[in-house]
């Protein structure tokens, strides 16, 4: 699967505008200077894969276990929306310490002991309707038996079909962000599993976070665009053309990687570093 081109003329050259941007271009210098270790790095500390490691160690020695976890990887980032702050603690670090609290009292790992011990999580977190009524639709749909009963390595085997799978479970483009963003962690729940990230595309998911990065790296450009839908079309093809220029010079990342980097905050230490001379033309 490739990441689609732009159907609009106008952000292809504002795509292509911003690399000509003297600040654009030394940001870029420093993701090319990065040594591998710091990309790795990224991906352990991303909290969907840190908080998330011990609740496959408990899980793992239940019959479809490491399948069921998977499964809560991609609820977890289908929901990962209008939470509590900060979202390191109050969400994947609550979840995690929620299942692993509760776990002891479910006798067997199923779809369905799981669906009761996450509806009770999502019950109490904002916007809980919506939340529950997501929940409600991926264990309504042939997901939910997929994950009962398939492998992680079918699972991994099937990841682009999954991903297909959830978009039209949800009814969202495969570029909206909660869509975008269950993908991303189902690939790092596959990745704690020992399976390597699956090789196709992913458009990064354009949360505040990346769109406050965005604009600050390209403000000049960014003005440009016009209306919510398009911004968050540039986003995602300017970054996809980020990590294209990466690939281009060998160094071997998927947006997995680059949105992990760019969530963990690196990005304001790299700015503090090159400095706010760090000029636009």
């Amino acid at each position: 699967m490739h990441f689609s081109a732009i159907q609009d003329e106008p952000l292809t050259l504002l795509v292509e505008s911003s690399f000509r941007s003297r600040r654009v271009r030394q940001f870029l210098a420093h993701l090319l200077a990065l040594p591998a270790d710091a990309w790795e790095e990224a991906i352990i500390q991303a909290p969907e894969y840190m908080y998330f490691q011990p609740v496959l160690d408990r899980l793992v020695v239940h019959p479809f276990g490491p399948n069921l976890f998977l499964l809560i990887e991609l609820i977890a980032g289908l929901n990962a929306f209008q939470l509590k702050n900060p979202p390191e603690t109050k969400y994947w670090q609550a979840l995690a310490k929620y299942i692993l609290t509760h776990q002891e009292a479910v006798n067997t790992w199923t779809s369905t002991s799981l669906y009761h011990l996450l509806q009770a999580f999502y019950r109490t977190e904002r916007i809980p309707t919506v939340k529950l009524a997501r929940l409600h639709k991926v264990f309504l749909s042939p997901l939910s038996a997929i994950f009962a009963q398939w492998t992680p390595e079918q699972i991994h085997a099937e990841f682009e079909w999954i991903y297909h799978q959830v978009a039209q479970t949800l009814k969202q483009p495969l570029t909206a962000k909660t869509i975008a963003f269950a993908a991303k962690t189902l690939a790092i729940g596959l990745r704690l599993c020992g399976y390597a990230f699956p090789q196709i595309e992913l458009p990064i998911p354009v949360d505040n976070r990346i769109e406050r990065l965005t604009r600050r790296l390209i403000p000049e450009v960014f003005q440009q665009v016009r209306g919510i839908r398009r911004q968050h079309t540039f986003i995602q093809h300017f970054w996809q053309e980020m990590l294209r220029r990466l690939k281009a010079e060998g160094v071997a990342v998927t947006m997995i990687h680059l949105d992990s980097w760019l969530w963990a905050g690196r990005a304001a230490l790299v700015f503090r570093e090159l400095g706010q001379g760090c000029s636009p033309a």
